[in-house]
Formats: structure tokens, C-alpha cells, sequence
């Protein structure tokens, strides 16, 4: 049996057990094969969560299961609702542990067109993106009042690509990038708004402001002096590790960076501390963030 099949499997039986009017029909699946199992399943979990009337549904997709008709298109249908399913149960469960201790950017990388219409659907304006190419392809495919974050490593040579609809750029980390997207901001009379990152991982890879170059004071004055930049807070990404000691002393100190520009009242409106993604949000969140960006949490 397929590891998809097997994920099947688990994901749709606690929704199909908790079915009452339909548990003789359910009865019905111990004879049947073990796709059109899968399949009856995961059409059971769609009707428990449809709205629709679960007995009259019920009987036209088992019916349909059992006679093998159009099982492409059911497999189809099963696997599209099943998405819609896991989505809206992975946003209420997330909404009801945050309780809007801190904002939610969607991270859209890699993920179909489809599952962030469903998410936008479900009230989500703020998306993130990794790269510019695949987000300049998803703007014309999905609603115009999403609000654009870009979060990774941004080239100075892609900022005129995106300066004219991004909400946030929070992956500042050089002077060099503030330069240039002030300078094609001030081209099209805009003002963006911005995260300074700090580099607070102990990963190579990870790009980011030092400590101490982001708490002097004459740094903080210099770039304060870009007309066509709101700073706004700061970003940080903590080490890729299990290490849960170490991932909240590296949230603890971007909290006391934080604190410690703030402090020195350079900035209007520094409010934000984004950290915190879908391994380590809660960790995040206990040491002080208001902004989180979680992806796979609410896509798988």
C-alpha cells in the first residue's frame, strides 16, 4: 500500500467514526476493496464537514464508490475536499491555541494555487513568499488585497520587481538593500515597510544584522534618515535544531534586541518581532512574538 493511501487511511477514519446516520453504510466498507475503502472514506469526512445534508450526499457517494463510477473524478473530489478539510481544521485548532497573542503571515512557498485560495477564503490576507519569481507569478493568480511579505534573502536587483505591490519586506539585512529600496521606493512615491533581520542562529546560512552593528546608535540614526523606508520591527530565525533550549534563548535575545531599539525611540511605529515558524512557534510566542510565519501547520 501507497504512503499516500496510508495517510488516507489515518487522516479520514477519525472524521468517518464519528459518523452516526451513516454507520450502516459505513458497515458496507468491510467487504469492498481497499481503494474504494480509502474512497468512501475520505467522501464520509467531506460530508461531515460539507454542511450539506450528510444522509442524501452519503448515499449518492457511496453509491457512486460501489459501482465504480467516474472513480478518477471521486478520488478527485475526495482529494480536493479532503485539502479544504485539513486546512479549516489546522487554522481553527491554531486561532483557538494563539487567541491572538500574535499575527499570522502564511507562508505560500511550494504550496498550490487552490489550498492559498482556501486559506485566503478563510479570512487570511497576509502571505509570504520566499523568492520573487514565484511570487511575481502568484500575484496575477490570486486576489489583489493580499498583503505581500517576502521573507528570504532579497537581491538588490529584484527590489524594483516587487516595490509597487509589497505590504512588508522582513528580510532587510544589509545597508545596501535599505539603499536600494529606498531609491525605488522614492521612484514611485511609495513608503515600504520593513524588518531589520537579526542574525541571532548559530547556521551560516542564515543572513541577518549583528548585535552589535543593530544596537548602535549612530547605525540606527543613519538608516532612521530613509524618507521611503517604515522600519517596523525586527525578524530572526532561530537554529534549525531540537534543541528547544537553545531555539528560546535565540527568541529571548531578538526580544532583547527588540526591547533595546525600541527603547531608544529612533522609529515611529516599531512594534513588530516576527519569529517563530511552524517548528517552533510556540516557543516563539512564550518568548515574546507578535508576528509568526507558519506554513506547513496550516497546509498539512
Amino acid at each position: 500500500m501507497s504512503t499516500t493511501w496510508c495517510f488516507f487511511i489515518t487522516k479520514s477514519q477519525s472524521f468517518a467514526l464519528s459518523l452516526g446516520g451513516l454507520s450502516e453504510k459505513i458497515n458496507w466498507l468491510a467487504s469492498t476493496s481497499l481503494k474504494s475503502k480509502i474512497i468512501s472514506i475520505i467522501l464520509v469526512s467531506s460530508i461531515t464537514h460539507s454542511g450539506l445534508d450528510s444522509e442524501t450526499l452519503g448515499v449518492f457517494c457511496f453509491e457512486q464508490a460501489k459501482n465504480k463510477v467516474k472513480l478518477n473524478k471521486i478520488i478527485k473530489y475526495g482529494f480536493i475536499i479532503f485539502a479544504k478539510i485539513m486546512i479549516a481544521e489546522n487554522i481553527s485548532k491554531l486561532k483557538l491555541e494563539l487567541n491572538d497573542k500574535a499575527e499570522i503571515v502564511v507562508v505560500s512557498k511550494y504550496r498550490h494555487i487552490n489550498d492559498i485560495q482556501e486559506v485566503y477564503d478563510l479570512g487570511f490576507r497576509a502571505f509570504a513568499e520566499n523568492k520573487v519569481q514565484p511570487l511575481l507569478e502568484r500575484i496575477n493568480q490570486l486576489p489583489h488585497d493580499i498583503e505581500w511579505h517576502i521573507i528570504g534573502h532579497l537581491q538588490t536587483n529584484k527590489v524594483k520587481h516587487i516595490i509597487t505591490f509589497i505590504s512588508m519586506i522582513q528580510s532587510v539585512d544589509s545597508i545596501k538593500l535599505l539603499k536600494e529600496i529606498n531609491n525605488q521606493a522614492e521612484k514611485n512615491n511609495l513608503t515600504i515597510n520593513c524588518l531589520l533581520q537579526i542574525y541571532i542562529a548559530q547556521e551560516e546560512t542564515k543572513f541577518g544584522f549583528d548585535k552589535e552593528e543593530i544596537l548602535n546608535n549612530e547605525f540606527l540614526e543613519s538608516i532612521s534618515q530613509f524618507k521611503n523606508i517604515n522600519i517596523k520591527g525586527v525578524m530572526g530565525m532561530a537554529t534549525n535544531t531540537e534543541n528547544k533550549t537553545q531555539v528560546a534563548a535565540e527568541f529571548t535575545e531578538l526580544k532583547t534586541i527588540f526591547d533595546a531599539i525600541k527603547l531608544k525611540n529612533i522609529f515611529q511605529n516599531f512594534e513588530t518581532i516576527s519569529m517563530g515558524m511552524s517548528g517552533d512557534y510556540q516557543i516563539a510566542v512564550e518568548n515574546g512574538s507578535n508576528m509568526l510565519r507558519l506554513g506547513s501547520i496550516i497546509f498539512e
